[in-house]
């Protein structure tokens, strides 16, 4: 019996031992803290600011009325929001939008409006 109490005890020991150097010997997958600050830096502008997003551009064209002959339609960029490299974007858009001459209103001009990434 004192034999059986003895191998057991050593097994337990054996495997508390092996347990123990497995646990201690383990990789740790850390990031150094230089490769964390190159990381923190390529994700911000000169200002500190998080680049998150960018301006995407559409042109418009006017086209011509089949009817009077005179441009009608949009004429300038449409802005919005895209992935990118800035911590703004234009939005909205900007130019004249012609009306017809058969219809009889004058070009109204818009401006489109800036942004932050955020919104």
């Amino acid at each position: 019996m004192k034999k059986k109490f003895l191998t057991a005890t050593f097994v337990v020991a054996i495997m508390a031992v092996a347990g123990f150097n497995v646990y201690m010997n383990q990789a740790k997958s850390e990031m150094s803290e230089l490769a964390l600050a190159n990381i923190e830096a390529l994700a911000k502008n000169e200002e500190g600011e998080v680049k998150t997003c960018g301006t995407k551009e559409k042109p418009f064209s006017p086209y011509t009325c089949g009817m009077c002959g005179c441009e009608s339609g949009m004429d300038g960029i449409f802005y919005s929001k895209t992935t990118g490299n800035d911590t703004s974007y234009k939005y909205g858009f900007e130019g004249k939008q012609l009306y017809c001459c058969c219809n009889g209103h004058p070009a109204v001009y818009s401006k489109a409006e800036t942004r932050k990434c955020t919104e």
